[in-house]
């Protein structure tokens, strides 16, 4: 996935590009498009003005030190969409159903969650199957919500979204009683030896990890009628043969 790089030229370029990608996704909330662009390296501030107007402003992240590296550019001055046509985006998604996909990170993220010992863990092994999970808190440090973004089938998801699979109760019950305590700002980088432990546990998993994703995507109805109509088949041949 591009993310922004002040290393890498113009900065309105970079943005205008980021902000293109960012909106072929399937997201249903504005919320969620500051998430994505986050995941890309853009910081997104949308502010309320008077009369009722809304501004948004754009700026880089740098992805290193985790924090904005570049001044805030206006959205009126880049090639980008503005802030009523991304909500016609989000209106236009809640139309789509994107039931595989919902599928494919729900089971992704439930099995990744129950073989976790660790936040760290949890986001390398959603990562290896191109799913970045984003948190949100309260001022009392109490989890809110999960927000998923799946890179495979650019597709964002609220954790309430995949509740056939995977329950908010469940995240925050590993966050407050089984995992380590983390940073929830997310400032501090990982440390590259834990980095490299825990992506040799998640290698021994990547086969599963892999199948479930298939299988999810394979789902589809089609393949449900078929499998109905074999066992009808085979219940009629052991009835018919005795």
């Amino acid at each position: 996935v591009e993310r922004f790089n002040p290393d890498n030229g113009p900065v309105a370029q970079q943005i205008e590009r980021l902000v293109a990608n960012a909106m072929t996704y399937h997201f249903t909330t504005m919320n969620q498009y500051v998430l994505l662009m986050r995941e890309m390296g853009v910081q997104v501030d949308i502010e309320e003005h008077r009369r009722g107007k809304i501004k948004m402003y754009y700026s880089g992240i740098d992805t290193h030190k985790r924090e904005v590296c570049t001044v805030r550019i206006e959205s009126r001055k880049l090639k980008v969409d503005k802030y009523d046509e991304i909500k016609t985006h989000t209106e236009e998604c809640k139309g789509e159903v994107k039931r595989k996909e919902k599928i494919r990170v729900g089971r992704l993220a439930s099995f990744c969650l129950k073989h976790s010992t660790s936040k760290l863990h949890y986001d390398r092994m959603l990562r290896k199957q191109n799913i970045v999970v984003k948190y949100s808190f309260d001022a009392n440090d109490r989890l809110m919500g999960a927000t998923y973004i799946d890179h495979q089938t650019r597709c964002v998801f609220k954790a309430s979204e995949l509740k056939k699979h995977l329950k908010l109760e469940d995240i925050d019950t590993k966050i407050t009683k089984e995992w380590p305590k983390f940073d929830h700002s997310d400032k501090v980088g990982d440390n590259p030896q834990e980095v490299s432990k825990i992506d040799k546990k998640v290698e021994k998993l990547a086969g599963t990890l892999a199948d479930i994703s298939m299988d999810a995507l394979d789902n589809s109805p089609k393949k449900g009628k078929d499998k109905k109509r074999t066992k009808e088949a085979q219940v009629h041949k052991r009835t018919y043969h005795g």
